[in-house]
């Protein structure tokens, strides 16, 4: 018989940590786990839930971590954080769940509602919480922050081996990677030169791609300024900014700094894209260029299509990109760095290809979901039993 577990998610999106969540629980075994996802509202990650069969609940919630700049926020949205604690008390009686799985740090509710009902609790970290710049902060500070995760859940999985760092190695802490998306191993929706097209890019021309939501923290402006550095020494570059772009301050920035430089034709925003497998394929480089991704899924996803990736140094990315390797790092994120690396790879087209096709294999290898899912579901049984 299966035994209910509730999937609390800190957003309906689907970026990096709720593409994890959505594939673990579609992945998991259902004769043994049945998966209940939680969301603060509705989102294309509830529909996803709901077209594989994973039965919803909405529990309106808000952030109960902030990046260090609002971290004045939280005393007042912990206060008001208390009814969805309730909620969700009520909500893990009504379906008899037997165990709850947050996924991220940012929501301290999980583990509160749990605590009130006396069940199992475990925790999936995707931040980065340890210094020297870490991605969430706590009023309270890091140390207790760390204490609560631990003392509050059965078992913590982390994301990458720096993820973990934050722990200094505790026993709990497991490190599970995210798993090649299954849709990396069916063939291409979409041509390769049809994409291309599309999105405007010419025969012969190279066209380098970052992929994530439209922020800061992803490095869109910095691929920007790389581009524009480059071009008049290297005629036919252009550039995708594939992801959903809210309408914030950043995005309108962006798009100023873009008509300034006289680059709409060379750079694309294509805002959310439901096929990102074609526009991969489409690319001829991946730019990651934040050097504070926890794991690095971009680049992962990119290497399972075989396509080349040049990536900041920091945080998780050297779990999947292994300098000269398998990839290209550069030490920084200023738009120089990141245009001397596309410079490099645009010199050295036999070696990229070589890099992208270890990249590919490595990926395969290392990172196999079915593989990740089950180290899952380990936890979860001795969690529950």
């Amino acid at each position: 018989m299966s035994r209910t577990i509730l999937f609390l998610s800190h957003t309906a999106e689907l970026n990096g940590a709720e593409r994890w969540l959505l594939e673990t629980m579609t992945s998991l075994d259902r004769s043994r786990f049945r998966p209940v996802l939680a969301v603060p509202g509705p989102g294309p990650l509830e529909a996803e839930a709901a077209a594989a069969g994973i039965a919803g609940v909405i529990v309106p919630s808000r952030w109960w971590l902030t990046p260090r700049s609002r971290v004045w926020t939280q005393p007042a949205t912990w206060l008001l954080n208390r009814r969805s604690v309730r909620r969700l008390g009520a909500a893990l009686r009504g379906m008899k769940a037997e165990l709850v799985f947050t996924n991220s740090s940012a929501f301290l509710s999980g583990a509160l509602a749990a605590r009130a009902t006396r069940l199992p609790h475990v925790w999936m970290i995707h931040e980065l919480l340890g210094p020297p710049r870490p991605q969430l902060v706590c009023v309270l500070g890091r140390r207790r922050l760390l204490e609560f995760i631990l003392d509050a859940s059965a078992a913590v999985l982390v994301n990458s081996r720096a993820a973990a760092g934050a722990f200094g190695g505790d026993a709990r802490v497991t490190v599970v990677y995210n798993g090649i998306p299954g849709w990396a191993s069916r063939p291409v929706p979409a041509g390769r030169e049809a994409v291309r097209t599309r999105w405007g890019v010419a025969d012969g021309e190279f066209l380098c791609g970052v992929v994530g939501k439209i922020c800061a923290d992803k490095g869109q402006r910095e691929a920007v300024l790389a581009l524009d550095a480059l071009r008049a020494r290297r005629p036919g570059l252009k550039l995708l900014l594939v992801g959903a772009a809210p309408e914030s301050a950043y995005t309108r920035s962006l798009r100023a700094l873009i008509r300034a430089r006289g680059l709409e034709e060379a750079v694309v925003l294509t805002g959310y894209q439901e096929d990102v497998h074609s526009l991969y394929a489409a690319m001829d480089l991946v730019v990651v260029g934040s050097g504070r991704e926890s794991f690095g899924r971009t680049a992962l996803e990119a290497a399972a299509v075989g396509v080349p990736v040049l990536a900041v140094r920091g945080g998780g990315i050297e779990e999947v990109v292994e300098q000269g390797r398998t990839g290209w790092i550069v030490e920084s994120g200023r738009p120089d760095a990141l245009s001397a690396g596309i410079a490099f790879v645009l010199d050295h087209p036999a070696e990229t290809r070589e890099a992208a096709a270890r990249a590919r294999a490595e990926a395969r290898r290392r990172f196999d979901r079915n593989a990740q899912v089950r180290k899952v579901e380990s936890v979860l049984e001795a969690a529950l039993g």
